[in-house]
This record gives C-alpha cells, sequence and structure tokens, in this order.
C-alpha cells in the first residue's frame, strides 16, 4: 500500500512538474529567445504575397534585457526612434485591418505612455542587420523589440510592406 502511495506521489509530482513546463514558450527568434522562457504570448500577423505584418507580446516575469547581447536601455533619442516605427506600425496596422477581419486592428493595442528611460529596445531589419547595415531602408522591413521593465513585457512589431 504504501508502495502505490508513493508511485502515486511521485507520478502527480512528474505530471505537476511537465504541465508548468509546457505553460512557457521558448521562441525561435534569438532576440526574443534571449529573454528566456516567456509566460504568457499573444501574437498576431497579417499577411499576403510574402508581405506580413506582425504584432506580439511576450510576458516574461524575471528576465534581465541588460543581460542580453541585443537589448540597450532606451534613450531620448532611441525613444524617438521608436516612435518613428509605432507611428510606420500602426499606419499598417490601419491599412491592413480589412486584410485580416480586424483581428490585429482589435488586439493591437501600445502605450507610448509606457515608455521610459528603464525600459530596453532593439531593432534590426528583416534579415537581422542593426538598421542602415543592410540592404533595406528604415521603414521597408523591420524587426522592433521593446521590452517595457515595469511590467516585464517584450511588444514585438515587424512590418515588411
Amino acid at each position: 500500500m504504501r508502495t502505490r502511495k508513493a508511485a502515486f506521489i511521485i507520478a502527480a509530482m512528474c505530471l505537476l512538474v511537465l504541465s508548468l513546463s509546457a505553460c512557457t514558450f521558448k521562441s525561435k527568434d534569438p532576440v526574443i529567445a534571449s529573454l528566456g522562457r516567456a509566460m504568457s504570448v499573444q501574437r498576431y500577423s497579417v499577411s499576403g504575397f510574402g508581405d506580413s505584418t506582425d504584432y506580439g507580446i511576450y510576458t516574461f516575469p524575471g528576465a534581465k534585457p541588460e543581460d542580453s547581447e541585443y537589448f540597450k536601455p532606451v534613450t531620448a533619442e532611441s525613444k524617438n526612434e521608436l516612435l518613428g516605427y509605432i507611428d510606420n506600425f500602426e499606419n499598417w496596422v490601419n491599412v491592413t485591418r480589412e486584410d485580416d477581419n480586424n483581428t490585429l486592428f482589435e488586439n493591437y493595442h501600445f502605450s507610448r505612455a509606457d515608455i521610459d528611460e528603464s525600459d530596453y529596445l532593439y531593432i534590426s531589419d528583416r534579415d537581422g542587420e542593426a538598421i542602415g547595415e543592410g540592404v533595406y531602408s528604415k521603414y521597408d522591413s523591420y524587426n522592433v523589440y521593446f521590452f517595457g521593465s515595469q511590467t516585464t513585457t517584450l511588444y514585438y512589431f515587424h512590418n515588411n510592406i
């Protein structure tokens, strides 16, 4: 009887560990993966003919973007740069709203008021090159990764239209 009870407890503990580990998400994107495993993920996309507009919200409790090789602290200059990309991205969200049955449009929410110098940012082009170092112009094809330190949330903005 004791052996069965012990086996049952061990099996229940293993099941609990497996179910908790299944609740996290490890991205294949090296920038996102540099923050570890996300506890929650929301992703929305509109695409067609090789073009896409993508938006993601990833929650990383305990993440340390300062330890990532990609992320740099937000400065006044980089905040202005980020806001330019957000303007461009929001324009494409509005333009493509009918192409995705409003899914991206209805689920897009980002507060510019939440950006401050305790946050982190990384911007690259489609090929993963820093903007200006690759073959693409500034708004041709970009990946913007904004990490809000207060909420430990990564916002991902991608556009290549």
